[in-house]
């Protein structure tokens, strides 16, 4: 589980949950980039085992998005929608790692809250 990002004029929070209910709270820079923060932290998560699916949710009150991603050893998938949405709007099977790598990059810039969209 990645956690919680919350993102300020005045900086950045990222709360990591730990064991024994315990939490990390890492203060970031005003500069830090919450695209570089998020798609690191996913492609971190997704590139620990050879088998794994990931999510990144983003939401605000208007918005409540996913990017969901799938790694089989070099095999690649993903997919892009409306959380709440019965089928993505976007899903490719069998992509390269850089292609992931983009489209979530692209779906963290997108996001409406978000800093780089202003």
């Amino acid at each position: 589980d990645i956690g919680i990002f919350v993102e300020s004029p005045d900086g950045g929070l990222l709360a990591q949950p730990r064991m024994l209910g315990t939490w990390w709270f890492i203060i970031l820079d005003p500069a830090s980039s919450p695209v570089d923060i998020i798609s690191d932290a996913t492609m971190g998560l997704a590139l620990q085992w050879e088998e794994s699916g990931v999510l990144s949710r983003t939401f605000t009150a208007d918005s409540d998005r996913t990017f969901s991603l799938r790694r089989r050893s070099d095999v690649w998938a993903f997919a892009i929608g409306n959380t709440e949405a019965e089928a993505p709007e976007l899903m490719e099977e069998q992509v390269t790692q850089d292609r992931v790598v983009a489209e979530l990059r692209r779906f963290v810039n997108e996001f409406p809250g978000s800093s780089s969209t202003k």
